[in-house]
């Protein structure tokens, strides 16, 4: 298995546990929040998809760079903001 298919899977797995994660709390308010991390890693395991399907000569990427730092900002917030909500 190649260093880019084992990426491919972790950011799609990654995607997916915070996917399941909003469905098993989404009785609570407050469980949307986990929906953007999931969105951020769902859309950088696209991004991986379509690079090594249809662009798999690139070396420099800087689009991953945006991927990374998308997801390091909004899986933190998206914790903290489904731990800290009070509900009004």
């Amino acid at each position: 298995m190649s260093a880019a298919t084992l990426y491919l899977v972790s950011l799609t797995l990654g995607g997916l546990i915070f996917v399941g994660l909003f469905l098993a709390l989404r009785r609570t308010r407050r469980s949307y929040y986990l929906l953007l991390p999931a969105a951020a890693w769902l859309l950088a395991a696209f991004d991986q998809w379509y690079i090594m399907t249809y662009l798999p000569h690139m070396n420099i990427r800087v689009d991953a760079l945006l991927c990374l730092a998308l997801m390091a900002i909004t899986t933190p917030v998206g914790i903290l903001l489904t731990i800290m909500h009070r509900r009004s």
